[in-house]
């Protein structure tokens, strides 16, 4: 790296910060399997069958990574950034295709929401730690 940053040491800091936070381990490796999979869903890539349409695209290596990482088939992934519903008339539903630049944007805003929620949970989870601490310093 040209920071020289050393990532293994930054890595080990953070696990014995977490380890301090009294974080169990199941919650680091999934607080780790998250991250890796937001980083390979960032690189996630779609084709265009059509100017109308997209699909995931299965040559990307990061696509398997992904799902086997989220616990998420192929086909469930495809039918919620690939396509969307819309309701006609209060009652009848049809769904449609995602372009390409749409399936990308709706890929961003998951990636997003992920993000978000494990941020959230972070922070909560750290707070309620050093509130407990701080009590029992008290």
């Amino acid at each position: 790296r040209r920071d020289c940053v050393d990532d293994q040491e930054e890595f080990d800091n953070l696990i014995e910060s977490m380890s301090l936070l009294q974080f169990y381990p199941d919650q680091v490796r999934d607080i780790m399997r998250v991250s890796v999979s937001c980083m390979h869903a960032l690189n996630l890539t779609f084709t265009a069958p059509s100017e109308d349409e997209s699909d995931l695209d299965d040559a990307n290596p990061h696509l398997q990574k992904f799902l086997s990482l989220m616990g998420l088939e192929r086909k469930d992934l495809h039918d919620t950034i690939c396509f969307y519903e819309i309701l006609i008339a209060g009652r009848d539903k049809q769904r449609r295709n995602q372009s390409k630049a749409n399936a990308e944007k709706g890929m961003e805003a998951f990636i997003k929401s992920i993000y978000n929620a494990m941020f959230t949970y972070l922070v909560d989870t750290i707070n309620q730690r050093i509130s407990i601490q701080s009590s029992k310093s008290s």
